[in-house]
């Protein structure tokens, strides 16, 4: 006989296949962390009045193989139950009337040994399908023409493919998607507004209120330094983390959700479980928090796997083959470590690194350089540093004054000599340039005192 964590859920297999787990439990982790099964039974009661189901109350449903046990996301004093894998059975009244919706049971080995096991995700992060028609023959998106999949209110899938004028915000670990509705097929213009209430946009909503993740494939007509080459990309799992109404380029409203990697989702007002959601809730983005970074785990960023198109945009190229150099991480490392000894904290957001010093902020974007690139790789720098200023400013996220530093992880004065003009202009701009020397950070002499924050 093998023992099971077994659970009384409201949840649908769909969302609980989706979301790759179980939550959100009262339950003993290491205790529970022993057991190798997880065995979902329905409960007909679903408050949240969405999902109903085919099975019968007190059914089993599905039998997964347990990966680890976490903290939930949508309460960190309860716990989730991961699954690597899972088994779609129905077994009439399984669950025993126990009053506590979690208890641990015996199971017949016999059950198990005839189970067919599927993984939760079948194909990996960068897979590439010729066309949209090969994503819906394998069950990864349900229609031909909707960017939005979507079944009994919840999203399965979403399509980036460049249909709407407005999807152009791509960011590769976080984009913003534009919703269903109001396109004219023929002009791609819009010609109505857009609404929440359209059943595939209260889709994504309800995925963002239950945090509950969708699959993204980019297409490569999608107006994206990201997008493929050919076909559709499959690029993982993301989080919908923020959605509200903005006016589109052609004058009506829009949808906007904001969709991130797993590892950037932040909870906010939007992702809380709510039965009846708020009007006013849809009116403007939530409000943007940082967290520090774990220099421990620091987390690359993301770059997709597959047939990435980098002849689009060269200053992104350099940017994004940047972030897969080890040299890069290392230096923010060295610099976040300079800045948490001297008692700063290093937090987190699209940029490298920034801090506060007495409600000023410190903007840091880093850049490795050889002597072939050293003079694109600032003007990158500098253009970066001015974009994230003037956005986060406006977003709410940075205070009134931000300092801008841009950090190269070696000296470069030797080379410098050829580039006053940008020394010059880095001057006028008011940024910064400043360089690792031996873990410590340097500055040309007479923008010494520009780092006296941080003696």
């Amino acid at each position: 006989m093998t023992t099971a964590l077994v659970v009384l859920t409201y949840k649908s297999a769909e969302e609980l296949i989706l979301k790759g787990a179980s939550d959100a439990w009262r339950l003993n982790p290491e205790k529970a962390k022993n057991f190798k099964y997880l065995i979902c039974t329905r409960n007909k009661h679903d408050k949240r009045k969405i999902w109903h189901g085919k099975e019968k109350h007190r059914e089993a449903f599905l039998i997964c193989k347990i990966k680890d046990i976490s903290k939930s996301i949508h309460n960190p004093s309860r716990y989730q139950i991961n699954f690597k894998e899972y088994a779609k059975v129905s077994i009439k009244e399984y669950w025993s009337k126990d009053r506590n919706p979690i208890m641990y049971k015996n199971i017949d080995d016999e059950i198990i040994k005839n189970l067919n096991f599927k993984k939760i995700d079948e194909f990996n992060e960068g897979t590439v399908f010729k066309d949209r028609k090969q994503i819906l023959n394998n069950n990864l998106h349900n229609n031909l023409v909707f960017g939005i999949s979507q079944t009994d209110g919840i999203a399965k899938s979403i399509v980036l493919s460049g249909g709407y004028i407005d999807e152009t915000n791509d960011r590769g670990d976080e984009f913003i998607y534009i919703g269903q509705g109001g396109r004219d097929e023929k002009t791609k213009k819009q010609i109505s507004n857009q609404s929440f209430d359209n059943t595939h946009n209260k889709a994504l909503v309800f995925n963002c209120n239950w945090n509950i993740p969708v699959r993204v494939f980019r297409g490569s007509k999608l107006n994206s330094d990201y997008a493929p080459k050919e076909g559709y990309r499959y690029d993982g799992k993301y989080m919908i983390n923020d959605f509200w109404y903005s006016t589109g380029i052609d004058g009506y409203d829009i949808c906007n959700f904001k969709l991130v990697k797993p590892d950037r989702f932040i909870q906010n007002e939007k992702t809380k479980s709510y039965k009846v959601i708020p009007k006013e809730i849809y009116k403007k983005p939530a409000i943007i928090k940082l967290r520090e970074i774990d220099l421990g785990r620091l987390a690359k960023k993301w770059v997709p796997k597959g047939n990435l198109n980098l002849e689009k945009n060269y200053q992104n190229k350099l940017e994004i083959l940047e972030k897969t150099n080890n040299k890069h991480e290392k230096t923010i490392t060295i610099l976040g470590t300079i800045l948490k000894n001297k008692g700063f904290k290093n937090l987190e957001g699209q940029f490298d690194l920034y801090t506060e010093y007495n409600n000023i902020g410190k903007l840091f974007e880093i850049k490795t350089w050889n002597q072939k690139n050293l003079k694109e790789q600032i003007r990158n720098g500098i253009i970066k540093l001015l974009e994230y200023k003037i956005r986060y400013k406006k977003e709410g996220l940075f205070p009134k004054n931000v300092d801008l530093l841009l950090t190269l992880d070696s000296d470069p004065t030797m080379l410098m000599t050829k580039y006053n003009h940008i020394l010059d202009l880095m001057e006028e701009l008011k940024i910064v340039l400043c360089w690792l020397d031996k873990h410590k950070l340097k500055t040309y002499k007479k923008n010494k005192h520009h780092l006296n924050w941080m003696i």
